[in-house]
């Protein structure tokens, strides 16, 4: 069991995103949980790796999947398979949810 303190996790910035990995590696393998602040636009990018899934906590924003736009708003979850390519934009605060867990060696950076 783990009680995890969100206010006592480091946060990191990233340019317009800031991520604060809550559960992650150590905690375990077969999924991370994190926060994302996203204030502007995130790079496009395809997780090889993982199923991702956002939970808009605050804001709005658009989700650009295989180049459809999905609108996104408070208390909306959206999904996206691994191997997707997407990028998000807006001013949004989400709960992230990857499984298996996340792994930036698997993320392909796109143009």
């Amino acid at each position: 069991m783990t009680l995890i303190d969100s206010s006592k996790v480091k946060v990191e910035n990233y340019g317009s995103i800031a991520v604060q990995e809550l559960l992650s590696l150590q905690e375990s393998e077969s999924m991370s949980v994190a926060i994302i602040t996203l204030d502007g636009t995130n790079e496009k990018n395809r997780n090889n790796g993982s199923n991702m899934y956002y939970f808009i906590i605050e804001g709005e924003g658009a989700f650009i999947i295989e180049e459809k736009t999905f609108r996104v708003k408070k208390h909306n979850l959206i999904t996206i398979p691994k191997g997707t390519a997407y990028y998000d934009t807006g001013k949004m605060t989400m709960l992230s949810f990857c499984s298996p867990r996340f792994d930036a060696s698997q993320i392909e950076y796109l143009k």
